[in-house]
């Protein structure tokens, strides 16, 4: 994955209605699906209306997610599905933050490519979610990255990030 730039009023937009239209969605199904199943097993079928409903919520929700994970390649998810996959690969490399510091420290360039790959996504979703106070903090640790790497002398050829290429190092 190589990161590419948003814009993010039309991302926070397409977040909101999303947001918005799932949860409209799951309420109206909801309701929907307690009716019909109030109607076929209500009282008479002796099953409490409480677990009806809940089975009704589970069926509106699950309708939906699948709703919305069959439309991810939909040109209107196109950001928000980009946006998705990039905090999970963050999160990921997160995960092997202190070996990627310490093999970087070591001069392993590969490790540098992703470290300055995971500071500036981690300040792309930053920017795009309004988490403007760990900015300052991710400048600070992305120029001392840069320092480490002129000291061992590594130019970072900023290759795409996968998954794949983390395995060398989990600890």
């Amino acid at each position: 994955m190589q990161l590419s730039t948003i814009n993010k009023n039309v991302y926070r937009n397409r977040v909101n209605q999303i947001l918005g239209g799932f949860v409209v969605s799951v309420l109206a199904l909801s309701l929907i699906f307690s009716e019909v199943l109030d109607a076929r097993f209500g009282v008479a079928g002796g099953i409490d209306s409480e677990w009806l409903a809940f089975t009704a919520f589970v069926m509106a929700f699950g309708l939906c997610a699948a709703v919305l994970h069959g439309g991810r390649k939909h040109s209107l998810l196109q950001e928000v599905v980009y946006v998705c996959r990039l905090k999970w690969l963050l999160w990921q490399i997160g995960q092997r933050l202190s070996t990627l510091k310490l093999a970087a420290g070591n001069g392993d360039g590969r490790a540098v490519e992703i470290l300055l790959f995971y500071f500036r996504g981690r300040m792309l979703v930053y920017s795009l979610d309004n988490a403007g106070g760990s900015l300052a903090t991710l400048e600070l640790e992305l120029i001392a990255l840069q320092v480490v790497a002129e000291d061992k002398g590594i130019v970072p050829a900023l290759r795409p990030v996968s998954a794949s290429g983390l395995k060398p190092y989990w600890s």
